[in-house]
């Protein structure tokens, strides 16, 4: 039943990953016992979607689209990741920094 209105709604959700997640979870969403599965299907599918949504560079940025970015040339990515060692030396300058057994 729950395969079958995932593959209705063509969302690649496995029904079986997901009875077995809340079939552990004795069919709750937090402690309240589940309504309404399909609500949590397209819950599931709507999760499913941000995270396609997000693409980690060679260098481990989080690049997150910006709105209209079509190709390379027109906008650059707004990326929102890790700092790289340069920018945290450059941050820590001033803040007192300091080695092992300065005071």
């Amino acid at each position: 039943m729950v395969q079958a209105y995932c593959n209705e709604r063509a969302n690649g959700i496995s029904g079986e990953v997901f009875c077995n997640f809340y079939a552990s979870k004795g069919w709750k969403v937090g402690a309240q016992p589940m309504k309404d599965w399909k609500a949590a299907v397209r819950t599931w599918e709507a999760k499913r979607k941000q995270q396609e949504q997000i693409t980690i560079d060679t260098n481990g940025n989080i690049i997150t689209p910006t709105n209209n970015y079509t190709s390379p040339s027109s906008k650059p990515p707004y990326i929102a990741g890790r700092q790289t060692a340069e920018d945290i030396r450059h941050n820590s300058t001033g803040w007192g920094a300091h080695t092992s057994g300065d005071s």
